[in-house]
């Protein structure tokens, strides 16, 4: 014969008091890689022409990349379109040939460079320059430190509290939740060919790239 019992509770026992923080830490980091999408888009009334000379831009491109140090590795064709143009004269539809659009997605590990690679691109034909975006490559580990200063933050917040309501803190958490998004990358307007030919040398200056971190930290007290 076997006998269970629940688990004894005194009938009344003090809840323990807890306090919730928010600890934030935010750091500025200038960036250090950029994605450039640039290439170039052709009209024609034949196809076969557009896509020809579509092939030829991009080729020149590519090679005088290549000659600035970039490698095959670091650029891909990111999209390639093929559209009908129509326009309406007199309420009628007309077709006024084909617009193919190719574009190449460029990794530059060194920023400095992009308004070197804008300007090479525009001189070898290509007119289109879209969604330049800036980051950092060992962002993972400057979000570490913003995280290890966004817990010290909260820790700072939790004694000041207890020490203004002359409290006992239990300086071990309880519970730590983290509440921070991935960390952003920092997109740059979009500029057509004819924007960078008018300029001697494309300016191109990124602002710094802020990684942000925030935890809420639960502490116990008496």
């Amino acid at each position: 014969m076997s006998m269970s019992f629940p688990p004894y509770r005194q009938a009344n026992a003090p809840k323990r008091r807890f306090m919730k923080v928010t600890g934030e830490s935010t750091l500025s980091i200038k960036p250090d890689r950029a994605t450039v999408q640039l290439g170039v888009e052709v009209r024609n009334l034949d196809l076969g022409l557009a896509q020809q000379e579509s092939s030829k831009v991009i080729q020149l491109v590519t090679q005088a990349l290549f000659r600035l140090g970039f490698s095959s590795s670091t650029i891909q064709t990111s999209d390639y379109t093929i559209l009908p143009i129509y326009e309406y004269v007199d309420g009628n539809q007309q077709f006024k040939g084909y617009q193919v659009t190719h574009m190449l997605s460029l990794t530059v590990e060194n920023i400095e460079q992009i308004g070197v690679v804008l300007d090479t691109a525009v001189r070898n034909g290509a007119n289109r320059v879209l969604n330049i975006q800036f980051s950092v490559k060992h962002i993972e580990a400057y979000y570490q430190h913003s995280l290890k200063k966004a817990l010290e933050n909260a820790l700072t917040k939790a004694h000041v509290i207890a020490q203004t309501m002359r409290l006992t803190l239990d300086p071990i958490p309880a519970q730590i939740t983290e509440q921070t998004l991935p960390p952003p990358v920092m997109p740059f307007h979009t500029l057509l060919g004819t924007e960078i030919a008018q300029a001697q040398s494309t300016p191109v200056q990124p602002g710094n790239i802020e990684i942000d971190a925030k935890v809420e930290v639960k502490f116990y007290f008496s």
